[in-house]
């Protein structure tokens, strides 16, 4: 009953972070017990994103490390999930809890280091998968078989985006356990090997021309962030030609991609982005220093007047908008570019209409019908306001504070680029902590 209600709750929870989750190839989940192995590398949401996704009940067996924290503490205690600690020398014992659950037929999720981590004293997680399927085959004589079918995830790469749950090729244990008298360390070392080739194939992976364009992105983003660097030292002689990588960022970059290509796709969001924005800059430094517009004095003074008279009302509108704002971000129509069909676009102005009747109404119970009659009109037409004035910002070269204000765009420029080369930073130091490498 309380496995049951902790997993109510997380499907209510992810029905509101995820706009779907999906579960593919889900016809080869075998009928008969199933360890569940989790490829890559595993973070407690992908675990809970499991649990969540399949109906049966899922039995979990967890590495302490992913459990670090009261919430997740108190998910693991709802959900009955067995830690395992990490441990030197012998290898733990699987609890009895996913011996029980493979006797009644059931699942077990193994999560933990993927395989290949050197520097963490506890298990690979398919070491303790391999163990515990094949010390479950042997205790009943090979009569359950029992099967370990890797698991890849994807998280949502954005607000109200689709998650996805990846099953792949099951092994079954009896295929490596039939030797008798053979160790049972062994046993597990040729059936940890099939399950690391299985967790090796992310179906999520980038194409290896994405890869080689982010790596040469990245290239050029460390080449302008050392060039502005060297700028401000007259003395010094230095240049950027012929800089590249190093082999360990190409190693990372490359390693990420196989154990958790969403740190890689939401780097290459973040350097779409940065194109896009730098694009924006030459383009506004070039109508600046060149284009018409702006040899108009009276146009630049008209748009200072306007970007300074005119975010009253902008922000006024944003007041009135604000309600359909966040329905719309909830629903996951707000940004999602790939949603221009009609229906779409009927849904935007259902939701749009229905949050100005709700708001007239409120108005006219609380201030009479005739408050509510004047303050109607200045709905929509705020909201074209807001439109125009979000727009000409955003606009290259012709905002309202464009040749006002130019040092803004090498700022955001700056800016930007600082903030993706932190993130890269960050998770490089991760991988080296990972493998043990002093950084």
């Amino acid at each position: 009953m309380r496995y049951l209600c902790f997993r109510a709750l997380l499907r209510a929870g992810f029905a509101l972070a995820f706009r779907s989750l999906r579960i593919l190839e889900i016809a080869r989940m075998p009928d008969g017990p199933t360890v569940l192995l989790m490829a890559g590398r595993v973070r407690l949401m992908d675990c809970l994103m499991v649990v969540a996704g399949l109906e049966p009940t899922v039995q979990c067996w967890l590495q302490a490390e992913l459990l670090k924290g009261w919430i997740p503490r108190l998910l693991a205690w709802g959900l009955g999930v067995a830690v395992v600690g990490p441990e030197e020398g012998e290898l733990p014992a699987a609890p009895a809890a996913c011996f029980e659950a493979l006797s009644r037929r059931a699942s077990v999720l193994v999560g933990g280091n993927p395989a290949g981590a050197e520097s963490t004293r506890a298990f690979p997680a398919a070491t303790l998968a391999a163990t515990l399927a094949l010390q479950a085959e042997a205790a009943t004589a090979g009569q359950l078989g029992v099967s370990v079918v890797p698991v890849h995830t994807l998280r949502p790469l954005s607000w109200r985006g689709d998650a996805f749950i990846y099953l792949g090729d099951p092994v079954f244990a009896e295929d490596y356990g039939a030797e008798r008298g053979e160790a049972l360390s062994i046993q597990a070392s040729r059936l940890q090997t099939a399950l690391a080739a299985g967790c090796r194939r992310n179906p999520f992976s980038l194409p290896a021309g994405s890869v080689q364009h982010f790596l040469a992105s990245l290239a050029g983003l460390l080449r302008e962030d050392v060039e502005e660097q060297w700028a401000g030292r007259r003395e010094w002689q230095q240049t950027v030609e012929g800089f590249r990588l190093s082999e360990f960022v190409e190693d990372w970059c490359q390693e990420t991609n196989l154990l958790d290509p969403a740190v890689l796709a939401r780097l290459c969001q973040a350097m779409d982005a940065y194109d896009r924005l730098r694009r924006g800059y030459w383009l506004d430094k070039f109508e600046r220093e060149g284009g018409v517009w702006f040899r108009s004095g009276l146009r630049r003074m008209l748009a200072a007047v306007e970007s300074l008279a005119g975010f009253p009302l902008a922000l006024y509108g944003l007041v009135n908008h604000f309600l359909a704002l966040m329905v719309l971000a909830a629903a996951g129509l707000l940004r999602n570019r790939d949603q221009r069909e009609p229906a779409a676009w009927a849904a935007r102005a259902l939701i749009v209409l229905g949050c100005y009747a709700a708001q007239i109404a409120g108005i006219e119970h609380a201030l009479g019908r005739s408050a509510a009659g004047y303050y109607a009109p200045t709905l929509p037409l705020s909201g074209i306001y807001l439109w125009r004035y979000v727009r000409r910002l955003r606009r290259p070269g012709r905002g309202f504070t464009a040749g006002v204000w130019p040092w803004t765009g090498e700022w955001s420029l700056r800016r930007a680029r600082q903030r993706i080369l932190a993130q890269v930073n960050q998770y490089r130091d991760a991988y080296a902590d990972w493998l043990g490498v002093p950084h």
